[in-house]
């Protein structure tokens, strides 16, 4: 009881600027704000439960992305009647133009849109495109 006591009055003893000192250093001291307009508190936000959102996504795209992969050469020989060559330049092409998205994608990521905003963008354009590639596949057979 003694001890409570006293940190109760130790508390009561700080001013209001220690109190907002408090507050910033508990803060992510970057600018972000919560959903409500105040200092984002780094112990409340991001963690496993914005993670998991984004892992979820990144694990959907590669799972889409390794089915287009795995496919592309054998869809460009028997469908579009490619050699093989052409078929291996059709996938060595579309690899590179991913490589290069990617980099892309970095770059604007670290200069202007930021991380989650970047990755909810290209994860847009990702099902864009993957639903146009459906639909030129089902036009094609």
């Amino acid at each position: 009881m003694y001890k409570k006591a006293i940190v109760a009055m130790w508390f009561l003893r700080l001013t209001a600027m220690e109190r907002s000192t408090r507050i910033v250093d508990a803060s992510t001291k970057d600018g972000t704000m919560d959903i409500y307009g105040k200092p984002a508190m780094k112990g409340k936000t991001g963690g496993w439960r914005s993670g998991m959102l984004l892992l979820v996504i990144e694990g959907l795209a590669e799972l889409a992305f390794t089915g287009v992969e795995v496919n592309m050469v054998l869809f460009s020989k028997s469908v579009l009647r490619q050699s093989n060559a052409d078929a291996a330049n059709t996938f060595s092409t579309w690899v590179g133009t991913l490589n290069i998205c990617t980099l892309f994608g970095a770059f604007l990521s670290d200069s202007y849109l930021g991380r989650f905003l970047t990755c909810v963008v290209f994860e847009v354009v990702l099902v864009i495109v993957n639903k146009l590639f459906n639909i030129n596949q089902s036009v094609l057979l």
